[in-house]
């Protein structure tokens, strides 16, 4: 009997760890976003929790994932490297918030030429990481290069209402900008999404129910 509950401890302990640090399927490349923490976690050097801390990571920020160690992920911010605790990291959607005025440049940096300038607030649609701390990302339809300190995680409202109102019952939410794109959901006709930046070529960046990907934008009314 005795036996018997040690072992029953011992599993329950191991289901326990397992719990408290969820996996994260995670790929190279893929943008995450500082979650579950009070206003800051911290970026440190080595993938350990007493090793010197490099700086701040501010609630909302998102960084780039390099690989896992232990129980840390090595990420990219802007043009540092560092560790930061699994625990604090989130997948993020491509929907990215602009926290001060910045410049929408046609090149990765501060000498781009100047092509629009964003308002605090403004949502942006990242397409892919860029040198010397940029993404490369689109806005109503412009596209260019937004430093990575003036970016934060977007949340669903902060994008534009918007109500589903295609011909037929349902229209298709896609994972790329593209009649042929992966088919992530069926959004029925009247449901109300989130709208967040159009591609310039027929497409709009949304959310609806805890999902991300692109609509038609013959199918949409968006509140202005």
């Amino acid at each position: 009997m005795r036996l018997k509950k040690a072992l029953c401890a011992l599993l329950l302990a191991a289901l326990l760890a397992g719990m408290a640090v969820p996996a994260l399927a995670l790929e190279k490349g893929q943008l995450l976003r500082v979650d579950h923490c009070g206003k800051w976690v911290a970026l440190r050097a080595e993938a350990t929790a007493n090793s010197p801390r490099l700086a701040k990571l501010y609630k909302g920020t998102t960084a780039v994932y390099e690989r896992s160690e232990k129980d840390f992920c090595l990420v990219r911010c802007g043009t540092r490297w560092g560790y930061v605790a699994r625990k604090y990291l989130e997948k993020q959607s491509r929907a990215l918030r602009v926290n001060k005025k910045v410049w929408l440049r046609e090149a990765p940096s501060a000498d781009g030429r100047k092509l629009k300038k964003l308002k605090k607030g403004a949502t942006v649609v990242a397409l892919a990481e860029a040198p010397n701390g940029y993404y490369y990302v689109q806005w109503n339809g412009w596209y260019g290069y937004v430093s990575a300190s003036a970016l934060r995680a977007a949340k669903a409202g902060d994008g534009r209402k918007a109500w589903v109102v295609c011909a037929g019952k349902h229209a298709a939410l896609r994972e790329s900008a593209s009649d042929s794109g992966h088919h992530v959901a069926s959004i029925p006709r009247g449901a109300r999404v989130y709208a967040f930046g159009g591609n310039g070529s027929g497409w709009q960046y949304v959310y609806w129910k805890g999902m991300w990907g692109y609509l038609d934008a013959d199918v949409l009314y968006i509140k202005h």
